[in-house]
């Protein structure tokens, strides 16, 4: 493969797994859903809310993050059913939730090392200037690639933070929507006897 070739199918799987990172909605909230779990500092208000408002609707709504590929959605559900056959024969494989959410997480980690360092910045909102600028352009794989340990601890860093920042986010997005529909109920029980 030629450097140009190369550098074409560097862009596109950059291209799809921003777009998994950061339009994917449903794949976000199944990642936020596995750490939750994985994690017993958030508590059972927290994991209540984020079952609720962002794991049932996901698994709803069909969660399809792009191959990084060729780009083609290729739905969480279906990836753990084909990846659970045994001996690839149709009804032989066992699905947990655990593994869907898992497949998740795997696909967010593989989407992660294929955008830039910037591009993991960008995700995370980080607006500081204080960034080795032969790191900003580096592919996270490069930097996990390098023969160089603090490097290596770089991407490292960048990627449990990135996943520390994601559950925070969408565990407080979970709460702001069940608090949302706490108040809609509240407002349907004081106003439904008001009707005419």
């Amino acid at each position: 493969m030629t450097d140009n070739n190369e550098n074409e199918a560097r862009e596109r799987q950059r291209e799809y797994a921003l777009s998994n990172l950061s339009e994917n909605e449903g794949l976000r909230h199944l990642v936020t859903a596995y750490s939750v779990v994985e994690d017993d500092g958030y508590g059972k208000k927290i994991q209540s809310a984020v079952d609720n408002e962002l794991y049932l609707p996901s698994i709803n709504s069909g969660v399809s993050p792009k191959d990084l590929e060729n780009g083609e959605d290729y739905p969480i559900i279906q990836r753990a059913l084909v990846g659970s056959r045994q001996n690839k024969k149709m009804l032989t494989g066992n699905v947990s939730e655990y593994d869907i959410a898992k497949i998740a997480v795997l696909v967010t980690q593989e989407s992660l090392t294929r955008v830039k360092v910037s591009d993991v910045l960008e995700l995370m909102n980080y607006e500081g200037e204080e960034i080795q600028e032969e790191l900003r352009d580096k592919y996270m794989f490069e930097l996990l690639e390098s023969d160089d340990e603090e490097t290596q601890n770089v991407a490292k860093s960048l990627t449990g933070l990135y996943s520390e920042r994601l559950t925070y986010m969408e565990s407080a997005n979970a709460l702001n929507k069940g608090a949302e529909r706490i108040s809609g109920s509240l407002e349907r029980i004081l106003t439904s006897g008001n009707e005419e």
